[in-house]
């Protein structure tokens, strides 16, 4: 009896870990997308044009900065394993090297936004609104690594609570400068559609990565972390760096196939390019919850290989699993049974009835694309957390593959715009996510974790 109730307790104690983890980092990310949804929300009640334009342009900034984020990301893989190995004065020097790979690779991203930028947009409908965008957010190619550098340091310290309110702080500077530039307030501030929501962004940005620093830098991290070792270290940013670079190659690789898609729709016509900024957006204000989840495992996993408490992980894995079947089961709800209302978020009663017939079959291939990437994000957490970055390449080449197996079938089949996320959810549960569950059943079975778990 005494060890069921020490086994009972053990198990609550995992779950309250688990669930004080998640919370802040799905809030702090969650605040993001939201700010991402309104963005739209407010350009689409601005011009449906600008909304396009501005969904277009974000979807090909990704293709630069998106890729880049590979390398800050993967600090967080590092500091927990220094931190369950109880190498706490190697988390400092780590971040610095982030933070010079940051800077490096900014340079470059940017470079090549100034080169590709006109090619992209040309031929577009909305060629010159989308452009303009896109070159006023290159800014976004060094604050969003340094913001995630800064992030995997907080997240992986156990101080997520920090970086949420510092982090909601920044959102609501962003709202308040984006509703006043984007609307204007006359006669004091003229209305600036797009560009004012592009420099509310780069504004907030900026305030956030220099809050993130200052801290970093306090008295308190300098002696626990060793913070203050700032020097750039070539060996030191080669042995950090290198492993990410795989998982850079297959970002960009990502990156680069949702440009594809997006160009691709965006010149189908039609109802094509309207389904795919809907979808766009609402994918954005979902996608915080798989996100959230990808790093919650990043964490917790990196931790307990660092300290060799391997026997573990099993149970951390139902735990994900169940967790993002739950959200599942409650996101069916409002986006099945509700779409219509859920429209009107988005656009004037007339507008919806216009696109009455599409609304359904569209909220379908939302909630279905949410559960393949949540659940994708989940595993490719556990791929992370044992540094197998090969595999995120591969998972990269199969983006690609992705992509033309989509061109295909719009192509030969006459495929209706509503059906569109349908037919992208599918395809990518059929080339990812088998491969990404049989790929964490390998690296369990070679460390010997789950070799005789029913569920591996």
């Amino acid at each position: 009896m005494a060890k069921l109730g020490f086994e009972i307790f053990i198990y609550q104690k995992e779950w309250k870990a688990f669930l004080a983890l998640f919370f802040p980092i799905a809030l702090t990310i969650f605040s993001g997308f939201i700010v991402a949804f309104i963005e739209k929300i407010f350009l689409g009640r601005y011009s449906i044009e600008a909304m396009v334009a501005a969904v277009t342009a974000t979807n090909a900034l990704q293709m630069f900065y998106f890729p880049v984020l590979a390398i800050p990301l993967m600090a967080q893989v590092f500091i927990s394993q220094f931190l369950g190995a109880d190498d706490k004065f190697s988390v400092g020097p780590c971040v610095w090297q982030m933070i010079w790979a940051a800077v490096f690779s900014a340079l470059l991203s940017s470079s090549i936004c100034w080169l590709v930028g006109k090619t992209y947009f040309q031929g577009m409908a909305f060629e010159g609104p989308a452009a303009h965008y896109f070159y006023l957010l290159t800014p976004l190619n060094l604050l969003y690594p340094l913001v995630a550098t800064f992030s995997s340091f907080y997240i992986a310290t156990g101080q997520a609570r920090l970086l949420l309110f510092a982090t909601l702080a920044s959102h609501l500077v962003n709202l308040v400068l984006m509703y006043l530039l984007i609307f204007g307030y006359s006669p004091w501030i003229p209305s600036k559609g797009l560009n004012g929501a592009a420099c509310a962004v780069l504004l907030s940005q900026g305030m956030l990565s220099l809050f993130l620093l200052v801290y970093f830098l306090s008295a308190h991290h300098r002696a626990l972390y060793h913070t203050q070792e700032w020097t750039l270290k070539g060996s030191l940013l080669r042995t950090y760096v290198s492993p990410a670079l795989l998982r850079l190659f297959g970002r960009i690789l990502n990156a680069t196939s949702l440009a594809a898609t997006t160009w691709l729709i965006a010149h189908k016509g039609n109802d094509f390019p309207l389904v795919m900024s809907i979808g766009a957006t609402i994918a954005v204000f979902l996608g915080f919850l798989g996100d959230a989840l990808h790093q919650t495992v990043i964490n917790i996993v990196s931790r307990l290989i660092g300290s060799e408490q391997l026997g573990r992980l099993a149970e951390t894995f139902r735990r994900a699993l169940l967790f993002f079947s739950l959200w599942g089961l409650l996101l069916a709800f409002p986006l099945l049974l509700f779409p219509e209302k859920t429209m009107h978020i988005l656009f004037s009663q007339e507008k919806c009835q216009q696109i009455q017939e599409i609304i359904f079959p569209l909220f379908l291939g939302i909630w279905l694309l949410f559960l393949v990437f949540s659940l994708n994000s989940l595993l490719l957490g556990f791929v992370l957390a044992f540094k197998d970055l090969k595999f995120s390449l591969i998972l990269g080449i199969l983006n690609w593959a992705e992509f033309f197996l989509l061109y295909g079938i719009l192509e030969i089949w006459t495929v209706k715009a509503s059906y569109f996320w349908i037919v992208f959810a599918l395809i990518t549960f059929v080339s990812e996510t088998y491969l990404l569950y049989k790929r964490v059943c390998t690296l369990s079975r070679r460390a010997l974790l789950f070799y005789e778990d029913p569920m591996f």
